[in-house]
């Protein structure tokens, strides 16, 4: 097994974070995968091009490509079924709606929230493309965008109510115990976490707390490989 995975990074090789490559060695790390990781910055499109695709994570596994994070999350538990992180087809898609709710209602509060931050870590070619891309998808400047961050931030925690009522009701979101549901919105924290000191949630918050068990299990789990720096991965706690 040589579990390759192409991540994104910033202009320290060592800044990395993309929610969707976060997802991908969440799932590595829960199942004990040993995964190496290639770092790329936004306009290294080369690097990847024999994937015939644009964006990343890209993972070789042998002499198997897989793109897209969800379809390698789906790779890694089919091909490696000990420690599921799903458990079984059903559940792999009950966690779709969970991807699909992050997508839609969470990473767009957050993104705006740190997208200033974001560009500053980047490469100057990087923050080009980066600058060029954002402020046409969401018609104001970056600057703007993260001037607006505290209006951001309240729209954040109107979009985390259905994770912080499960939260009251069970220690995760998976359940009894930590899942591929718990991955998906912390792959988001992480993404925030690696590149802004600002906090996004209150302390009192369920949702903190539960970010909080998250970071500490997943350090305690990896400290013993050097494939996955939990622990110093980020600004802010």
């Amino acid at each position: 097994m040589a579990l390759l995975m192409y991540d994104l990074c910033g202009s320290n090789p060592a800044r990395r974070f993309s929610p969707y490559c976060w997802l991908v060695k969440l799932a590595a790390a829960h199942k004990q995968l040993p995964l190496d990781t290639t770092p790329l910055p936004f306009t290294d499109k080369a690097s990847i091009a024999f994937a015939d695709w644009k964006q990343l994570p890209v993972l070789t596994d042998g002499d198997t490509t897989v793109v897209d994070s969800w379809q390698i999350v789906q790779h890694l538990e089919s091909s490696y079924p000990e420690r599921p992180i799903a458990g079984s087809a059903d559940a792999m898609g009950q966690a779709l709606l969970i991807k699909l709710s992050v997508e839609m209602n969470v990473m767009g509060p957050v993104l705006r929230s740190v997208i200033l931050d974001i560009h500053n870590h980047l490469a100057p070619a990087d923050a080009a493309y980066f600058r060029e891309t954002r402020e046409a998808r969401f018609g104001a400047s970056l600057e703007d965008l993260q001037a607006g961050r505290e209006s951001h931030r309240a729209a954040l925690q109107s979009a985390l109510a259905p994770f912080r009522a499960t939260l009251k009701r069970q220690p995760w979101l998976s359940g009894e115990s930590l899942g591929l549901a718990d991955m998906l919105l912390f792959a988001t924290f992480m993404w925030a976490r690696s590149v802004s000191d600002f906090q996004l949630l209150n302390s009192d918050d369920p949702v903190y707390a539960w970010r909080d068990a998250m970071f500490e299990q997943l350090c305690t789990a990896t400290k013993a490989s050097p494939g996955y720096d939990f622990s110093d991965a980020g600004m802010s706690s």
